[in-house]
């Protein structure tokens, strides 16, 4: 993703981390990308982005452990 394309895209999304809502600047933000098919899904906080990552980016996998954490806090 070329420097005008991250502009764009953080742009689009104002600021804003699509998953958690937090506010997204140059030094906190990571180009997403679906390691299978090799395209930019978007910009995420580096939090959410490595979250997604250790969950094998598998949505069975993220669906499960938010069940697990739905299950815990209620």
């Amino acid at each position: 993703m070329t420097e005008d394309e991250f502009d764009y895209n953080i742009l689009k999304q104002g600021f804003k981390c699509p998953i958690c809502g937090s506010e997204l600047t140059y030094g906190n933000s990571s180009v997403d990308h679906d390691h299978e098919e090799n395209f930019n899904r978007g910009i995420l906080c580096t939090s959410c982005n490595t979250g997604i990552g250790k969950l094998k980016d598998d949505p069975e996998v993220v669906k499960k452990a938010t069940d697990y954490l739905t299950y815990w806090k209620y």
